[in-house]
C-alpha cells in the first residue's frame, strides 16, 4: 500500500531557508514538482525530487538543477550541455 503524502504549501523564502539548513547538515530536501517544464518525464503534483547541495559537485550533462531565474523565480531543469568555464546550458 502506498503511503499517503500530505502536501504543504510554503512561501519560497521559507523553503530556501529549510533547504539551506538541510544542506548545511549534509542532508537533502524534497520538493513536489509544480511546473510543466520537465513534462512528460516529471509531472506536476505527481512527482517529487530530492535536492542535494551543489557544493563540491561537478555538474554533468543530464543532472537536474534547481536554479533562480534572472527575472526572479525558480526553475528545475536538466543540464543539456557543459560550458568550458564551468557553467551549464539548461
Amino acid at each position: 500500500m502506498e503511503a499517503e503524502r500530505k502536501q504543504i504549501i510554503l512561501p519560497m523564502e521559507e523553503i530556501l531557508g529549510q533547504m539551506a539548513q538541510a544542506f548545511d547538515q549534509g542532508g537533502s530536501y524534497c520538493l513536489v514538482v509544480t511546473g510543466r517544464s520537465m513534462s512528460p518525464t516529471l509531472k506536476p503534483g505527481r512527482d517529487m525530487v530530492r535536492l542535494v547541495s551543489p557544493r563540491g559537485r561537478k555538474l554533468r550533462r543530464g543532472d537536474l538543477v534547481f536554479a533562480r531565474r534572472r527575472q526572479g523565480g525558480f526553475m528545475l531543469h536538466r543540464v543539456v550541455k557543459r560550458l568550458p568555464g564551468g557553467g551549464a546550458v539548461l
